[in-house]
């Protein structure tokens, strides 16, 4: 399979308990003997989940997911499950349901897989009439489960009887089609890692979502490792593009073996977060021994990683022994426990994190002795800390389970209020799709209810509301500012992002004030902002104070005295001169030619006319000379010929100047 296009794989994951037959089953099906691990071979069960591929009759490509069944494997058996299309549950005839085979239907239930067959094994072993009772006691234990419609196929894999049946069945099945997304970014969580000489390091998943070539560079969470794909293989064939549900291997440039560890996830850079707290709904097992009590510890297990956890119940939510369409049939939850058939929210907080996305699929298993107790589907993976007096959660969670892209987009606006969002921050956040939530931020932006940002590269968009917030008290600041310090015309950029965008990243500060300055709001000029014209004249004793200052700046015209010598005949303190000076510099009344040294802008104009029609003359200037034509010092003119060099007026030659 090199050829570069999407051929999708449907996963099929089996089930069920140990020695019932599922890896004959598998390699009677497909030729491959899963059980790779020489103490599997030994032992003669299967201790880590092993991977066969079969070609159905009609052309469909599927990835056999060959999972443990005995119990101190059956976290193996959870990495194996996740991202399964259809579960194979196995039943020896000569045993029939056993504990594991409970267990794990229970787990397929709780990671949500919609499609199940159960293959009743080893009837080559039994007479009809046993295989009759038991292929009656299985639709005895579905009959209770999502599954009670599940197809029940009697095999052998011994004599190959009805084998063939079985995979028509999942043929039949595996024509509906997979809701596994190329679009989203990569993730793939690793289920193995090992390193091969001559070669490197090798890790092994099935692609959740998104796409994967050669040359790539993927990131390695939670360790943040950035690596590059130096070869990629499908079910050991090399291929330049993996696609999602395909069983893929890739050799990873600059990871190490130690460096990497079943659990963690290969993502696209930048494209998703860890985190240690997630909302959810939960539900516990209705045959479990006794219900979960708030803030137990308990076992997380997400794709391939488990983690160790406290479950927060959350006070005042609804629940109820079913799961059902509308919050209008749930009752209220007040309760220290969930009880056995119950659902709930919860806020979970582990103590290693996950790489989430919005309605994941997990797995609760007890904390000691380890036992699968439920299972949820994450609703917000990035939640504030439950605190009992909050009152908006019962809100929250209908809008995270049943809102519209609409909802959930102003629901995310609204907890990141003021801050500006992109289309992708919405789409990671909620595990959507990119051009739904780009048709949802158009709609939204005809309809008034956002404003965009920025104008190509990556737009940002804030709501109408939020906008006219912020500007309220952006003005609103700038008003008060400008009473406390009337001889400046506005803020500086710094000191309003400071002290009323502290949150802002500086591209969303600079595209805010870019809208609020084209819409008319604010004035800008240079690093000052302002809600009136910059370029306005200070009036009153504001004016009058300004004009005393630069009469004693005119007074001795070419040899005028520094700030603070003026400061100390008008009797002001150090930092009003500077307020002044700044003032008189930003309307263009001085300026300034070096520290502590500023000459009117009339007086500085009659000094260029000077040196201009000096040069015309003579073809050059000294400083000399300018210290003759002016009357003043050395000091003051080198100054103002170094100045006059810098703004681009005069050029200097050796020791004299010319005109630029």
């Amino acid at each position: 399979m090199g050829e570069d296009s999407f051929s999708p794989y449907i996963i099929i994951g089996t089930a069920g308990h140990i020695d019932h037959g599922k890896t004959e089953l598998v390699k009677r099906m497909t030729g491959t003997d899963t059980d790779r691990l020489k103490e599997e071979k030994q032992r003669g069960i299967s201790i880590d989940i092993g991977f066969a591929e079969l070609k159905l009759p009609s052309g469909r490509n599927v990835a056999i997911i060959d999972v443990p069944g005995h119990e101190r494997f059956v976290k193996n058996m959870l990495a194996g499950s996740t991202g399964v299309d259809i579960g194979l549950l196995v039943v020896a005839a000569d045993d029939g349901v056993m504990p594991q085979t409970r267990e794990h239907l229970a787990i397929l239930e709780l990671l949500g897989i919609k499609r199940l067959v159960v293959a009743l094994t080893k009837i080559d072993l039994v007479d009809k009439e046993w295989q009759g009772l038991i292929e009656e006691q299985i639709r005895d234990f579905l009959r209770d489960t999502a599954f009670a419609d599940a197809p029940l196929v009697s095999v052998s894999s011994r004599t190959g009887e009805n084998v063939d049946v079985l995979i028509g069945l999942l043929d039949e099945l595996s024509a509906v089609r997979s809701d596994k997304e190329i679009d989203p970014p990569l993730r793939m969580p690793i289920d193995r890692v090992f390193s091969l000489s001559g070669i490197g390091t090798v890790v092994t998943g099935t692609l959740w979502s998104g796409t994967i070539e050669v040359d790539q560079t993927v990131e390695v969470l939670p360790g943040r490792l950035r690596s590059r794909v130096r070869s990629i293989q499908v079910f050991n064939r090399p291929v330049p593009r993996a696609f999602p549900a395909q069983r893929v291997a890739l050799n990873l440039v600059g990871a190490k073996r130690d460096e990497l560890s079943r659990g963690d996830v290969i993502v696209s850079p930048a494209s998703f977060s860890i985190t240690y707290v997630f909302d959810a709904r939960v539900r516990i097992l209705k045959d479990v021994g006794r219900g979960y009590r708030n803030r137990s510890p308990v076992r997380i297990y997400h794709g391939t990683r488990e983690t160790e956890a406290r479950m927060v119940i959350i006070d005042g939510i609804a629940h109820a022994p079913r799961r059902t369409t509308s919050h209008e049939n749930w009752v209220i939850f007040k309760g220290e426990s969930i009880k056995p058939g119950q659902e709930a929210y919860v806020q979970i907080r582990m103590i290693e994190p996950l790489v989430l996305r919005y309605q994941d699929r997990f797995v609760l298993r007890s904390y000691s002795p380890i036992t699968t107790i439920g299972g949820g589907v994450m609703l917000d993976i990035h939640p504030p800390k439950y605190r009992k007096k909050s009152k908006d959660w019962p809100s929250r969670y209908q809008i995270l389970e049943e809102g519209t892209i609409e909802q959930l987009t102003l629901f995310l606006f609204q907890e990141k209020d003021p801050l500006p969002l992109s289309a992708q921050d919405i789409v990671s956040r909620f595990g959507l799709r990119e051009t739904e939530v780009r048709q949802t931020l158009q709609a939204m932006l005809s309809q008034g209810k956002v404003v965009e940002l920025g104008k190509g590269g990556e737009i940002l968009y804030l709501l109408r509301s939020g906008l006219d917030s912020l500007e309220d008290q952006v003005i609103n600041f700038i008003s008060q500012y400008l009473r406390e310090n009337p001889l400046q015309r506005g803020v500086d950029r710094r000191l309003l992002q400071e002290e009323i965008f502290p949150k802002f990243t500086q591209r969303q500060f600079d595209l805010l004030l870019d809208k609020m300055v084209g819409e008319g709001k604010l004035f800008s000029s240079g690093s000052e902002i302002s809600h009136q014209r910059l370029d306005r004249r200070l009036e009153g004793e504001v004016r009058a104070e300004l004009d005393r200052f630069l009469d004693l700046v005119r007074k001795d015209k070419y040899s005028p005295p520094s700030p603070a010598e003026i400061g100390e005949v008008l009797g002001l303190g150090e930092n009003k001169v500077k307020k002044i000076v700044k003032a008189l510099v930003d309307e263009g009344s001085l300026v300034r030619v070096k520290q502590d040294l500023y000459y009117g802008r009339e007086v500085m104009e009659a000094i260029k006319d000077k040196v201009r029609e000096f040069v015309h003359l003579h073809g050059k200037i000294t400083l000399a000379d300018l210290r003759d034509q002016l009357s003043t010092s050395r000091k003051y003119a080198q100054a103002i010929l170094e100045y006059l060099d810098s703004v681009g007026f005069t050029r200097r030659i050796e020791d004299y100047r010319i005109l630029k």
